[in-house]
């Protein structure tokens, strides 16, 4: 059951709304760019992007949180996807922050921004006292978002096959972000 106040969102710069199925066509716009989908394990079929939709679907329907599509307020376009999750991790249950930008929203903030509003999100509103997200080690403009937004790195791991860094928030951890 979702908790009404998590069905849309909104920063100074983001509004986002929870994942629904009309969005299906505007995942799958962020699963065919090249650019976003060489860090996320590559393009994805409009298949998978099904796939993908019935999965988060479901998780919301299930734990009342998930992925949200994100749009610029100013211009009401269409940005990405990010949200939180359920996520095994060297089998282990994590919470996950996940963001996916195109790319003409890169290096604008806009990652961080949302990131910090999840972490407020999963701390206050959720319960949440750690969270994690996964970045490949190459990704230096994910790691400073991370970094950013309260997360330090805590070791290597094998994520959905690929070489990944973990990257770790805690409740009691969370001095001041760095700008």
């Amino acid at each position: 059951m979702a908790i009404p106040e998590l069905e849309c969102l909104l920063t100074s710069r983001i509004s986002a709304e929870r994942l629904r199925p009309e969005h299906e066509e505007l995942i799958h716009r962020v699963h065919r760019d090249e650019s976003v989908m060489a860090w996320l394990g590559g393009l994805r079929s409009l298949e998978e992007t099904h796939d993908y939709m019935a999965l988060n679907l479901a998780h919301w329907q299930s734990y009342g949180f998930g992925i949200w599509t994100l749009r610029e307020t100013a211009t009401e376009r269409f940005m990405g996807r990010g949200g939180l999750r359920n996520a095994a991790i060297d089998g282990r249950p994590e919470v996950e922050l996940a963001y996916g930008l195109l790319p003409e929203f890169w290096n604008r903030g806009l990652a961080t921004e949302f990131a910090r509003h999840l972490v407020q999100i999963g701390s206050d509103d959720l319960g949440f006292s750690d969270l994690v997200s996964v970045t490949r080690p190459e990704n230096v403009a994910s790691q400073r978002v991370l970094a950013k937004a309260g997360f330090q790195p805590e070791r290597q791991t094998l994520f959905k096959g690929e070489l990944h860094l973990l990257y770790r928030w805690r409740v009691d951890a969370s001095a001041e972000p760095a700008r």
